[in-house]
């Protein structure tokens, strides 16, 4: 900052490495994904399922509560 933007200007500069740092970091990331996916079992399948479905919600007065509790 102590010149300043260059002769592109401080703003281009400035956009130009938040999109260099962005495309490092989405690289990484996918490299990342593959490694984590690439030996995916039938379980990790079957948990990720589990995990993406809806959840289960009881009402208050549901039968499969005792009348006493509360």
């Amino acid at each position: 900052m102590k010149y300043g933007g260059g002769p592109n200007g401080p703003i281009r500069t400035l956009g130009q490495y938040m999109l260099g740092s962005a495309a490092t970091f989405g690289f990484f990331m996918s490299i990342g994904t593959v490694i984590r996916t690439e030996g995916s079992s039938v379980t990790t399948s079957e948990t990720f399922a589990r995990a993406r479905r809806r959840p289960l919600i009881l009402s208050r007065h549901s039968p499969a509560r005792p009348e006493g509790d509360q």
